[in-house]
């Protein structure tokens, strides 16, 4: 036994009262009982905070009224204005993100929680330390769990929550016209002007049914992050956000690949945040 490495007891408690006197001498054994019964609080996790959220099914013209939105952006969006600075256990370096949600079969998104030890990375994945990898099963309400999120060691963690959503396979031409096709920038950098292909104005415009706009170079590598279409101009003209970036203004005389994509629809039900037990 080293005296560098603290004793932590099995249960918290198991100390018989009356074996404590107040003013009264105490043996080694029960000091040493009472060190480790304090050493198991100071290492046990507790709950760091949680968010809950309307978890009907009700709707309202179609739009389901309990998602935080309408549809999961193809870029990170906050759920919660943040950072903000929650009280914490010192000395409890990791945390435990827990997930309750709803969303159609074969949706994918992302949740991360960033902190001041695992700040928001742009382009974190499931693979990252602060982030969640969900793809639905069912429609029926899930849980996900993240262990070991980086937390400061201190008694304070900024957290931040965001969601991004992971658009699906091209839509179908027979449904919006053919969604191959080349597009440029005009110079208002939220409207993207579509010169070949075009798609059905009669129909549900992409901005009330969650799509978004990919774009690529002739290989169809993507060159930027996916922009969600929030109206439709014209035939051929999408509105999108965030902005087009200023080079593709640049470089409006060359021609690059798109093709519309449909966005995932995640409710979240839950976000429960907590500290992990110290092992070391």
């Amino acid at each position: 036994m080293s005296v560098r490495a603290p004793e932590v007891a099995p249960i918290f408690g198991a100390i018989d009262s009356a074996a404590i006197s107040d003013g009264q001498p105490v043996d080694p054994h029960i000091l040493r009982a009472m060190v480790r019964s304090a050493n198991r609080l100071v290492c046990r996790g507790e709950m760091i905070c949680q968010y809950l959220f309307e978890s009907s099914t009700l709707t309202t013209s179609g739009v389901e009224e309990s998602r935080l939105e309408p549809w999961g952006w193809p870029t990170w969006v906050q759920i919660l204005p943040g950072p903000v600075t929650r009280k914490k256990k010192p000395g409890i370096t990791k945390a435990r993100l827990d997930v309750r949600y709803a969303a159609n079969t074969g949706d994918k998104f992302y949740i991360q929680c960033a902190t001041s030890k695992s700040p928001f990375n742009p382009a974190a994945d499931g693979s990252s330390p602060n982030t969640i990898a969900i793809t639905a099963s069912s429609t029926a309400h899930a849980w996900a769990t993240k262990t070991g999120i980086p937390l400061d060691p201190g008694s304070t963690e900024r957290t931040t929550f965001y969601v991004r959503g992971v658009p699906h396979t091209a839509t179908a031409s027979a449904a919006y016209g053919d969604p191959d096709g080349f597009c440029n920038g005009l110079h208002r950098p939220n409207i993207l002007a579509v010169n070949a292909g075009g798609f059905a104005t009669a129909l549900p415009t992409f901005a009330s049914t969650g799509h978004a706009v990919e774009i690529g170079n002739s290989a169809g590598t993507l060159l930027m992050a996916p922009r969600l279409i929030t109206f439709v101009e014209s035939s051929t003209r999408l509105g999108v956000s965030p902005d087009l970036p200023e080079n593709l203004f640049v470089d409006a005389h060359i021609s690059f690949t798109y093709r519309i994509v449909a966005l995932p629809a995640p409710r979240i039900i839950n976000l429960a945040l907590y500290g992990e037990d110290r092992t070391e």
